[in-house]
Parts: C-alpha cells; sequence; structure tokens
C-alpha cells in the first residue's frame, strides 16, 4: 500500500483504511465483453469503498479494482486522473489517481466541515469547495497541478444549513430546504461575497444544478416532485423564479447530457428517469415522448453519462444494481441495455464516469 499525502489539514494515518484491489469479477454479459476505455466509478457508503467498473462497448459492466475510503463516503468527483471522495461520516475528502488501465493510487486526504454534503470545482478547476451541511459552511480549498488539496478557507460562513449546490459560471449558487443563496466566486483568491437570496417557503429542495451556459438554474423540490427553473441576472446574479416542471416522485439528483441539450431527472420513489428537452433561450423544460423512464431499480438515487458511447447509468444505494440505458443523442430518449439493470458488488451512492489517459 502507498503511503498518502497528508496536506495542511489531512486525517491521520491511523483512520486510513487498507486498500484492496482485484480484478475480473464480471457482473456484465457473459464471455469476455470489450471494454470501450472508460470506467464507472462509484462510491458505497455502507462498505466504505471506491469501486471501480470496465464498462464494455455494449454498456456491460465489470468490476476492475476497489478501494477503501473514509467513513461513509457519499460523493464523487473527477478531475483529469484524479479521483475525490467526499466522505460524510469523517468530514473529509480524500483523492485517489486512476490510470489508464484502470489502476488505483491512494492520494492525500483533507478535513472539511461537519458532515459534507456536496461538492464542486469552480469553473477553472482550481478550487474545490465543500458545503458542510451540520457546520452551515463551505470549506474551500485550492487544486495543485498534481490534484492535491489545500485548505484556503476551512469555514466560510453560511446563515443556514446547506443541502446542495452548483457554480454557473463566477456565480456559486447554495440551496438551503427552502432558499437559495448567489455568491461571486473570485477565482484568483478564492473568496466569495454574497450577491443575492430567494426564499422558496413552500418548498423542500434535494439538488441543485445550473446549465452549461450559466444562464438558468434549476432545483429538484421533495415537496411538489417538481424540478423549479430560474433564470440568473449574471451581472447581479438575482434569480428570477420560471416554472415548476412536474418530475417523477422523489426527484433526488439531476444532470445535463454532455451537449447540455436535455435534463434528466433521476426520482428515487417511483425509480424512474424524467428527460427533459432544455430551451436554452426560455429555460423552458418540455418532457421528451416516453418519460418517464422506468429503471427497473429501487431506490434509485445517482446517475452518469458515458459520452464517447452514448450510456447513461443509473445506480440504486438499496439494491446492489446499476441500469444502464442507451441514450438517443436526438430524441433524449433512454432504452435499457440488453440483461440491465446489473448486479453489482455494491450500493452506489454516487456515480461516475472517467476514461483516464
Amino acid at each position: 500500500m502507498s503511503t498518502p499525502r497528508v496536506g495542511a489539514k489531512a486525517l491521520g494515518l491511523t483512520s486510513l483504511l487498507v486498500v484492496l484491489l482485484w480484478t475480473g469479477c464480471g457482473s456484465g454479459a457473459s464471455g469476455t465483453p470489450v471494454s470501450n476505455g472508460s470506467f464507472l466509478l462509484s462510491v458505497d457508503s455502507a462498505k466504505q469503498n471506491l469501486f471501480i467498473e470496465t464498462i464494455a462497448t455494449n454498456g456491460s459492466l465489470s468490476t476492475k479494482t476497489t478501494a477503501a475510503t473514509f467513513l461513509q463516503p457519499t460523493k464523487l468527483l473527477t478531475l483529469n486522473d484524479n479521483i475525490y471522495t467526499m466522505n460524510a461520516g469523517s468530514n473529509s475528502v480524500s483523492q485517489f489517481s486512476i490510470s489508464a488501465n484502470g489502476t488505483l493510487s491512494v492520494g492525500m486526504s483533507a478535513l472539511t466541515g461537519t458532515k459534507p454534503v456536496q461538492f464542486a470545482f469552480d469553473p477553472t478547476n482550481k478550487f474545490l469547495l465543500v458545503a458542510n451541511q451540520s457546520s452551515n459552511s463551505l470549506s474551500i480549498f485550492s487544486v495543485a497541478s498534481n490534484g492535491d488539496l489545500q485548505s484556503i478557507n476551512s469555514a466560510y460562513p453560511l446563515t443556514f444549513s446547506p443541502s446542495s449546490m452548483t457554480f454557473a459560471g463566477d456565480l456559486l449558487y447554495v440551496a438551503s430546504s427552502t432558499g437559495i443563496t448567489g455568491l461571486r466566486f473570485d477565482a484568483n483568491t478564492g473568496s466569495l461575497t454574497v450577491l443575492s437570496n430567494f426564499s422558496l417557503a413552500a418548498a423542500n429542495i434535494t439538488y441543485l444544478l445550473a446549465d452549461s451556459s450559466g444562464t438558468h438554474l434549476f432545483a429538484a423540490d421533495l415537496a411538489t416532485n417538481t424540478v423549479i427553473g430560474l433564470s440568473i441576472a449574471p451581472t447581479t446574479g438575482i434569480v428570477t423564479q420560471l416554472l415548476a416542471t412536474p418530475t417523477g416522485t422523489g426527484p433526488t439528483i439531476m444532470t445535463f447530457d454532455p451537449a447540455n441539450k436535455f435534463l434528466y431527472v433521476v426520482s428515487d420513489v417511483s425509480n424512474d428517469v424524467s428527460v427533459f428537452n432544455f430551451n436554452p433561450d426560455t429555460g423552458v423544460l418540455t418532457a421528451v415522448s416516453g418519460s418517464p423512464f422506468q429503471t427497473l431499480l429501487a431506490g434509485a438515487n445517482s446517475i452518469a453519462f458515458d459520452s464517447n458511447d452514448g450510456f447513461v447509468f443509473v445506480g440504486s444505494a438499496s439494491g446492489d444494481q446499476v441500469a444502464v440505458m442507451q441514450v438517443n443523442s436526438t430524441s433524449g430518449v433512454l432504452t435499457p441495455v440488453v440483461k440491465s439493470p446489473f448486479a453489482v458488488p455494491f450500493a452506489p451512492a454516487a456515480l461516475v464516469v472517467i476514461r483516464p489517459t
């Protein structure tokens, strides 16, 4: 086991779990599927592991590698060939690196605030921000060229408990369950300035997402089973509410397709994916034909795109399964691949696809 690099405010070495590696445990189609060069990453909160699945050209999955994380990993991010897990149980972020053949190396781990709930890179990828639910704060780290993290501000104070956050250009939006605060982020210093506050008093916001142009914001609302659209004023950061669009029951996470043409919303009670055509001029969402699409999962809670081969992956935190669907890039329609959903040796809390160099 390689020794983890320790940052300015890192976890003790005694709490680092042993890294385990193995290969070949097939969970996809019979025979030896041909790899498409990408890997599906997942974290399992209960097993406290990071899992690497080889993605075949037919969309099937087979276990490549696994590595231990710190307590209760709940979120994943990638930057170049670096992987970051956010660990809610140990109030930390852990870093790994991955080679082109899927081999993992352990990097550093750094402390966040209490109960981190989401993290995101700024648009320059020079900073990593973490929203801390129990300490009502944001942790801000600079990102070195090798992926190492250095604490800039361990506890930027918030006046509320954050539930989600997203960048829209140099604007950062942080949601509580009933409101959204807009802040200006300085990519030179890592400092934040509050610009606006918007109230959604009757809502229960579970997830916040901006489109790639930074002109519109979307909030998944558990109280009404809708996605609330908002327009963004670029100069002031003030948001204006647009329409609320119905989703499945229990909207929990959202993502745009790589072309920013369609919005995909995963609902963990109805266990489906709602797909909407996104109008970048008006912010209006229109359901595509056949939406919502059933996943055949229990507790669908995570989603990731493989943009190279047009697959979307949906995970179940309660069923040790991943649904794999082919994406029609023209219509947004999802079609399950053969044998989906696939049994996997983990319960995904988060999914992401990486194509290492």
